[in-house]
C-alpha cells in the first residue's frame, strides 16, 4: 500500500539528520496517534552521531511463547476449559499481583560491571505488567507432517517500561557527543535486551503456576543474592522493537513493529489483535532440532526485517480498504464467549479497528523471506489480558 503524505513526511523526518541513513517501510506501516511512523527498519552507519537514531521509549519490546505439557492422564486444554471461570479468576488475581509490584526493573538492578565474575542483579525487582499475556491453543502439524497436534501455549508480550525510559533518557543526554557504535556498546543496551526476556520468562512462570499448568521450568541464575526465582524457557520469541550493530559492516539497524531476521530463533510471531490471537509465520521445516515453528528466516542485503504486528486504525489514521478492516465495537472490559475470555485494561478501545492480514498482505510478506509452503499457525486465545488495544 502506498504511503500517505503524512507517512512520507514522518519517514523523511527520521532520516533528515543524516545523508547516510535510510528507512525501509514494512507492509504494516502506519501512523501512531502522535503522528510518528510505525512499522519500519532504520539503517545508518555506526560512525554517525547517535542523534540520528529514531529512538523510542519502548525499546526491546518482545513477544515470547511457552509450550505447556500434557501428561498421560491429563490434558492442559481440557482442564482449562472445564474450569474456564476459575481460570479467568486466577488470571485476574495474578494481574492484581503484578500491578501492585513496587520495585520496577531499572538500571539500579544491573550487575556490577567492574567484576566479570558477578552476573547477578545488584537489586531485586518485581515483575511488572506486560501489554498482553494469557493462555492460547492451536492445532499444528508435527515435523513429520503426518498428523496435527493440539497444543497449549502461554504467551507474554511487552517491554520493560521504566528501564526503557531510562535508556531513552540516557540517549537524550549523550546523543550529540557519542556515535551510534559507542551508544550500542553501552552496557545498558545489552543488559536491557537480556533483562526484558528474563522478565517475560518470569511472568510466564507465574502464569503457569497460577493456572496449575506444566512447562519447562528453570531457576533464574541472575537474580539478586538471597532470592530464588523461577522462570520458563521460551519455545520461541520475537523482538518487535529491536536494534543492533553489525560489527563487521559497521552498520546500525533498528526496527519498529518489525523484527530483525538474523535474530529470529524459530519462525516470526505476528500480533493480530486480542480476540484473534497471534499468528506464527513458520520458517523452513527443521527436522533436526526442537524448533517446532521451523528454522530462522534468512536475511539478505535487501531485506533485514519482517513485520510483527497488524495495522491499527484510529481517528487520525483511517482504513483505506474496508474489506480488510476488522471494526472494534467493544464497550466493556471483558468479552466472554463459549471458548474465549478477553480481559482489557480499558473499557473502550483506543482504536477504531485493525487490518486483517489478507492474501495481498501475505504476498508482500513472501517478498520479505516467508514461504507460504512453510505454513502459518494461529494461536487462538482461551483466557488473555490486553492493555494495548
Amino acid at each position: 500500500m502506498p504511503l500517505t503524505r503524512q507517512e512520507l513526511e514522518a519517514c523523511e523526518s527520521c532520516v533528515s539528520s543524516s545523508v547516510g541513513s535510510c528507512i525501509q517501510v514494512m507492509p504494516n506501516h502506519t501512523l501512531t496517534e502522535t503522528g510518528e511512523i510505525s512499522g519500519f527498519c532504520f539503517r545508518s552507519g555506526g560512525s554517525e552521531k547517535a542523534s540520528v537514531i529514531p529512538m523510542s521509549k519502548n525499546c526491546f519490546g518482545m513477544t515470547a511463547i511457552y509450550e505447556c505439557a500434557s501428561g498421560k492422564h491429563s490434558n492442559a486444554y481440557i482442564s482449562i476449559m472445564n474450569n474456564l471461570a476459575e481460570t479467568q479468576a486466577r488470571l485476574q488475581t495474578l494481574i492484581a499481583e503484578l500491578e501492585s509490584g513496587e520495585k520496577d526493573l531499572n538500571f539500579e538492578c544491573m550487575h556490577d560491571w567492574t567484576s566479570s565474575m558477578n552476573v547477578r542483579d545488584q537489586r531485586a525487582w518485581s515483575d511488572g505488567m506486560p501489554v498482553k499475556m494469557g493462555i492460547y491453543h492451536c492445532f499444528m502439524r508435527t515435523n513429520a507432517q503426518n498428523e496435527r497436534e493440539h497444543k497449549v501455549f502461554i504467551v507474554v508480550s511487552g517491554n520493560c517500561r521504566h528501564a526503557s525510559e531510562e535508556l531513552y533518557n540516557l540517549w537524550l543526554d549523550a546523543r550529540d557527543d557519542i556515535t551510534v557504535a559507542q551508544f550500542m556498546e553501552c552496557g545498558e543496551v545489552a543488559w536491557l535486551r537480556q533483562a526484558t526476556l528474563r522478565w517475560l520468562n518470569r511472568v510466564a512462570w507465574k502464569i503457569m503456576d497460577a493456572l496449575k499448568l506444566s512447562s519447562h521450568t528453570v531457576v533464574e541464575d541472575k537474580e539478586a543474592v538471597g532470592r530464588k526465582v523461577y522462570m520458563l524457557m521460551p519455545t520461541t520469541y520475537t523482538v518487535y522493537n529491536d536494534m543492533c550493530l553489525i560489527m563487521h559492516a559497521n552498520q546500525f539497524l533498528m526496527t519498529n513493529n518489525a523484527t530483525l531476521l538474523h535474530s529470529t530463533s524459530s519462525g516470526v510471531i505476528f500480533d493480530c489483535f486480542a480476540s484473534e490471537g497471534f499468528w506464527i509465520f513458520h520458517g523452513a521445516r527443521d527436522t533436526s532440532s526442537h524448533k517446532i515453528f521451523g528454522a530462522e528466516f534468512r536475511a539478505n542485503k535487501d531485506c533485514y526485517a519482517f513485520p510483527t504486528k497488524t495495522v491499527c486504525y484510529h481517528m487520525l489514521y483511517a482504513c483505506r480498504h474496508s474489506q480488510t478492516q476488522v471494526t472494534f465495537a467493544r464497550s466493556a472490559k471483558t468479552e466472554t464467549k463459549k471458548t474465549t475470555v478477553c480481559m482489557y485494561a480499558a473499557d473502550k478501545s483506543k482504536f477504531t479497528g485493525v487490518m486483517f492480514p489478507d492474501s495481498s498482505f501475505i504476498a508482500e510478506l513472501e517478498k520479505l523471506g516467508f514461504s507460504n509452503n512453510n505454513g502459518i499457525t494461529n494461536l487462538m486465545p482461551i483466557v488473555m489480558y490486553c492493555s494495548d488495544e
